[in-house]
């Protein structure tokens, strides 16, 4: 069995892991939306 500590600590990597992949995809869903917006303002000013 596992101790206490162990446990605890195993939690805390799973929870933090869990939130850095949260923020790596916020963070990478913000950098396509402004990518995306960045391409489409080029192509209305080619077209324009």
């Amino acid at each position: 069995m596992p101790s206490h500590l162990d446990m605890t600590v195993l939690i805390a990597a799973s929870l933090t892991a869990g939130a850095a992949i949260v923020c790596a995809r916020a963070i990478m869903m913000q950098a396509k939306i402004k990518t995306v917006r960045v391409r489409t303002g080029r192509h209305r000013r080619a077209v324009d």
